[in-house]
């Protein structure tokens, strides 16, 4: 006969199982979290320094006297909208991002139902 009989699975075992797992995830989900949002404020500081370097090259190459010193204020203001935007709220666009990553992943299926991974992450 069979000594080493089997318990059977309860929630309790499973949980229980699972439970190194967790910690592990919450740590690697804290860690992308993270860089999701480092990486917009990265883009925020960067259409920052954009912002300055067009105001700058414009300077340069105008100069102060001229009459289409207004030209290049478009670009910066948008430029500035946009990094003041990031810097402030990063987490609303890393937030943004991964919903839409998961739509697209959502949407990735094949008429029989399974799921098509196209491996850009």
């Amino acid at each position: 006969m069979d000594e080493h009989k089997e318990e059977p699975m309860t929630p309790e075992s499973v949980l229980a199982g699972l439970e190194p797992l967790s910690g592990v995830l919450k740590q690697t989900v804290s860690t992308i979290w993270g860089i999701f949002v480092r990486r917009y404020v990265a883009k925020g500081l960067s259409f920052l320094v954009a912002a300055f370097a067009v105001v700058f090259v414009s300077i340069r190459l105008l100069g102060t006297e001229t009459p289409w010193l207004f030209l290049p204020a478009v670009p910066v203001l948008v430029l500035l909208l946009d990094s003041i935007q990031l810097l402030v709220n990063p987490q609303y666009f890393a937030m943004e991002d991964v919903l839409r990553k998961v739509n697209e992943e959502k949407t990735m299926q094949c008429a029989c139902g399974r799921s098509v991974s196209m491996g850009k992450y």
